[in-house]
């Protein structure tokens, strides 16, 4: 007997999210204390940044599998897409937004 899940039925992203976002901060905190060129505030925003790329990304494997499980290969591939899609963005736009504040203290 096998469940067809939506991507609303699925109750699983915010937990997903959640573990994603604690282990990006961890991994972000860790990476950014052995980092002596950034000052307090660039740590924190980009130790922000991996933690939601993190959350992203785990909602998006976990979806992801959850949809393989389940047989249907066109969603699995649909959220893993949207889950990369997703962290490109995001580290689009902080490496944009990094060099408009350099380019401004120049």
């Amino acid at each position: 007997m096998s469940q067809n899940y939506s991507l609303c039925e699925y109750k699983g992203f915010v937990e997903d999210f959640t573990v994603g976002f604690v282990s990006g901060a961890l991994v972000g905190s860790v990476k950014n204390m052995a980092n002596d060129h950034m000052n307090s505030n660039e740590k924190i925003e980009e130790g922000f940044k991996t933690a939601v790329q993190g959350g992203i990304a785990a909602s998006a494997i976990s979806y992801g599998g959850h949809s393989m499980s389940n047989g249907n290969y066109v969603n699995s591939l649909l959220a893993l897409g949207m889950g990369a899609f997703g962290v490109y963005t995001i580290q689009k736009i902080s490496n944009k937004k990094y060099k408009e504040i350099k380019n401004a203290k120049k």
